[in-house]
């Protein structure tokens, strides 16, 4: 079975194929009819949705091109004579010589009225511009079937997973669980040890599949506040600034009154699943703050360590 990967690499090698095939027929076919091939190259195959395609098939006329009835060379329309066989394609004005086209009774040259010349005519005859009916059904055999492998592409996929988050803050009593926890442990107290005002972060992501659901990201981040106060509030908001769902905020408010009847909380776990990793900023009473990261190579959170916590 195609990976999704390989069937998006798959439509825009085709679509790189069909403009190809577009820029040479235009170059070709602008060259012959002397209009500038360059410019109209470029401006068929960048233009979005073919529209430089359809306005050049626009601009460039409806005479077609002919060719001899003898030879089959190409001639153009004032042509008297084929230039690679000789065969007459006009009659000849008998006074000055001049090509006259079909209908006409007197001659634009000399004034002359004009009449047989008693030479054996063979019109020209339309080319047909065959490659111009291939490109077209390249334009719509293609785009279709990268509709129908789109189509495929949605239904064989397993639904995505609703996006879930959580926000968890340990006291003091659940931070020391971490004793069992060697690498978390020491994190804590050298963060401690270096700067007791400074906020550290453990990060940790990981690609999760759940049964009958496609791949989502899991993101999870351990916030060490030292010299944290008692804690008002927690909350969770998207960044304002991202267009995307990627960047997350942590607003942290606390209070140094003993009379705040909350716990001391100096850890907090967040931990996001959804269809992209999550990039944290921090706030605490408002403002945004700065922190030292380091990634873990497995999932801090004291649900994943602490069998008791599950």
């Amino acid at each position: 079975m195609l990976t999704a990967g390989v069937m998006i690499l798959a439509g825009a090698g085709l679509m790189l194929l069909l403009l190809a095939v577009i820029g040479i027929y235009v170059y070709r076919d602008a060259a012959g009819r002397k209009l500038n091939p360059v410019l109209w190259t470029v401006v068929s195959v960048t233009a979005p949705a073919f529209a430089g395609f359809i306005i050049y098939l626009l601009v460039r006329g409806k005479d077609p091109y002919l060719e001899c009835a003898s030879c089959g060379a190409e001639v153009e329309p004032s042509f008297a004579v084929c230039p690679a066989c000789g065969a007459r394609l006009k009659n000849l004005c008998l006074s000055c010589g001049f090509p006259a086209e079909e209908g006409w009774i007197v001659c634009p040259m000399c004034a002359e009225t004009l009449g047989k010349d008693g030479g054996q005519i063979t019109p020209p005859v339309r080319k047909k511009d065959r490659a111009l009916w291939r490109v077209l059904l390249l334009v719509f055999l293609i785009p279709a079937f990268l509709f129908v492998l789109l189509c495929i592409l949605n239904l064989s996929a397993p639904p995505a997973g609703p996006v879930s988050s959580s926000l968890k803050s340990y006291d003091e009593e659940q931070t020391e669980r971490y004793r069992e926890v060697p690498e978390i442990w020491d994190w804590l107290q050298n963060s401690r040890q270096e700067d007791p005002q400074g906020i550290y972060v453990l990060h940790y992501q990981e690609k999760v599949r759940e049964e009958g659901a496609a791949v989502r990201k899991k993101t999870v981040y351990l916030i060490y506040r030292p010299s944290a106060g008692y804690m008002k509030e927690i909350r969770e908001t998207q960044e304002e600034s991202s267009r995307s769902s990627t960047g997350r905020v942590i607003a942290f408010e606390d209070t140094f009154d003993p009379r705040w009847s909350h716990a001391y909380f100096p850890l907090t776990c967040y931990t996001y699943v959804g269809d992209s990793f999550q990039e944290l900023k921090l706030t605490v009473d408002g403002r945004s703050v700065d922190y030292e990261l380091q990634e873990i190579g497995f999932d801090p959170s004291l649900d994943a360590c602490d069998p008791k916590m599950r």
